[in-house]
């Protein structure tokens, strides 16, 4: 894979495992790389991307506009992306402006593995 700036990445059958290695993303210059290193994940085939908050204490609005376009293009590939490892600050942000029904939220990478990988039999 490419080398990121602003993303930890790993391949778990199949499955894109992305850690956001900022506590806080607020600076426009950072957010604007994270959303360019993001977008190249999701023209990956298939772009199953599981991507973890864990550390994460502050989300700016722009961050989050990055991370909807990413979504969208994700969905328009067929693929999915699943969001983890949220700390109840901001899991309160995403559940206050709605978006917690816009975006897939699971507690952890096992629940967001189970929810892309084939049942294990």
């Amino acid at each position: 894979m490419n080398s990121f700036k602003c993303l930890n990445v790993e391949k778990v059958e199949g499955v894109t495992i992305v850690a956001l290695l900022d506590e806080k993303l607020a600076d426009p210059l950072r957010v604007e790389q994270l959303g360019k290193e993001l977008l190249s994940l999701a023209d990956l085939q298939p772009p199953v991307i599981i991507l973890s908050f864990k550390g994460v204490r502050f989300f700016s609005s722009a961050a989050i506009n990055k991370l909807v376009v990413v979504e969208r293009r994700i969905k328009a590939r067929q693929g999915a992306l699943i969001l983890t490892e949220l700390e109840t600050g901001l899991r309160d942000l995403f559940s206050f402006s709605l978006l917690d029904n816009h975006f897939i939220i699971r507690d952890d990478r096992t629940a967001a593995l189970a929810e892309v990988l084939p049942a294990q039999k």
